[in-house]
């Protein structure tokens, strides 16, 4: 009985990475973000990539170690999936009202020197 159920999951994670890497977009409503305004957008960007480079980093964790792979795609591949499609969808929502989002990659800028530190008084 044990034997088959290895047998089986490794054939269904075998199985796994024959599939399509776009299927995250057939579980997104295209309609999901049509009533975001270009702000809304810009801010549901930005939690996204954030929750996709916490997930490619829990990935890659999880391959690290033995098992790993099975780990990564039933508890992380599904979700990082779904939120790439949301990333995509979210896209053409902003093209289709003409927001301009921030590059996801651009670095974030560093305060001004005056902000960070406080001046200190000389005595």
């Amino acid at each position: 009985m044990f034997r088959r159920f290895l047998v089986l999951m490794f054939g269904l994670v075998a199985l796994g990475g024959c599939g399509d890497t776009k299927t995250g977009t057939m579980l997104v409503s295209p309609s999901r973000f049509l009533l975001y305004n270009c702000n809304e957008l810009a801010a549901q960007q930005k939690g996204t990539v954030a929750r996709l480079r916490q997930l490619e980093d829990l990935i890659a964790r999880a391959k690290r170690d033995a098992g790993g792979g099975v780990v990564s795609a039933v508890a992380y591949e599904p979700e990082y999936q779904n939120a790439l499609g949301d990333l995509k969808v979210l896209r053409q929502q902003a093209a289709e009202k003409d927001c301009t989002l921030p590059d996801p990659n651009a670095p974030v800028a560093s305060p001004s020197p005056s902000v960070a530190e406080p001046a200190r008084r000389k005595r």
